[in-house]
């Protein structure tokens, strides 16, 4: 009885939104490589006839995984401005808050600026000093 309760009630408590980490890792996809390198010498005389390069080794970029890779950046740097301008937003209004409830009388500390008044009410009994 005990058992079986609680392994229903693990399964019950389980979210149902969707982790934001897990799509984005579900939405990868493999992609041609960015750098290509030059075809690779057949034969024997192509590797002794050939010039010694001024690089270490030659590579070309794709320019479609490129321009691509660019995009994604992009995207990421939109999505990272708008979290920053709301961010921004909330901090604003905040200090919009703060400076409203500094500055209005309803919660500024008690004072009696009519001490006449204050002496009088308590002299008279009526707040039982």
């Amino acid at each position: 009885m005990g058992a079986s309760e609680s392994s229903l009630a693990a399964y019950s408590l389980r979210s149902e939104t969707v982790d934001p980490v897990l799509e984005k890792v579900k939405s990868l996809r493999i992609t041609s490589p960015i750098l290509t390198t030059p075809p690779t010498d057949g034969s024997l005389t192509d590797i002794l006839v050939r010039r010694p390069s001024s690089s270490s080794s030659q590579v070309a970029v794709n320019p479609k995984v490129f321009l691509e890779l660019l995009s994604v950046y992009r995207d990421w740097q939109e999505e990272k401005a708008q979290t920053i301008c709301k961010k921004q937003e909330d901090i604003e209004y905040k200090i919009e808050v703060a400076d409203a409830l500094a500055t209005s009388p309803k919660f500024k500390p008690l004072s009696f600026p009519n001490e006449d008044c204050f002496t009088t009410f308590s002299r008279s009994g009526a707040w039982g000093a």
